[in-house]
């Protein structure tokens, strides 16, 4: 018979404790992502600095000054989803050249003699006689999170109402569109794509 020597007890304590702290990292973890799911899911809303956020997102992509008038709702998890009503597009305003002097220099140093960072310029400020040059009058737009986290271009379900551009800013005529709307339906997920439907007209030829 062979006997159980401590040399022989080493290697079966190290693979109990190697499993013991994979098992206990393994709940750790699944701890974290159930914890950052719920702040997920609760986080969102429609305060003023998503509203913010999404106007600096729409100007930055577009090009052109955005503003929307009402955010309804916007969530995180399990879906990403924005519903806004009246989004406005201005031509940006040319920046105002500042003044400075000759003798000033464009990097000041401090009282520790390290150079001072200038501020962000301000968000240009659109006048209050100024016309937008395309208006949206409903948004609504939803995609699955961990769908968007893989490949970041899954779309469930956009709607678009009420659609106004000039010329130039969609196409070189004037557009405009009652509504465009794309759904995924229990068909189209299946054959990983969606439905889209629009209804509008590009100068005076009609589309639907």
């Amino acid at each position: 018979m062979s006997k159980t020597t401590p040399e022989t007890q080493k290697p079966a304590k190290k693979k109990k404790s190697i499993t013991r702290r994979l098992i206990k990292w393994t709940i750790i973890l699944a701890i974290l992502v159930f914890i950052a799911l719920t702040i997920l899911a609760r986080i969102g809303g429609n305060n003023p600095v998503i509203k913010d956020a999404l106007e600096q997102i729409l100007t930055d992509s577009t090009g052109y000054q955005a503003r929307i008038t009402t955010l309804n709702q916007m969530t995180f998890f399990p879906y990403i989803s924005i519903d806004v009503e009246g989004i406005s597009l201005y031509d940006s305003p040319a920046p105002q050249p500042t003044e400075e002097s000759p003798d000033e220099t464009s990097a000041e140093e401090t009282s520790d003699g390290s150079p001072e960072i200038a501020p962000p310029p301000p968000t240009p400020t659109i006048p209050e006689d100024a016309q937008p040059i395309a208006t949206i009058g409903g948004l609504k737009v939803a995609t699955a999170f961990f769908q968007w986290a893989q490949s970041g271009s899954v779309l469930h379900f956009l709607e678009v109402k009420d659609i106004q551009a000039n010329p130039g800013v969609l196409h070189d005529k004037p557009v405009t569109a009652d509504y465009i709307k794309l759904e995924e339906t229990e068909q189209s997920a299946k054959e990983d794509k969606g439905y889209l439907m629009a209804t509008g007209q590009v100068g005076t030829t009609p589309f639907d």
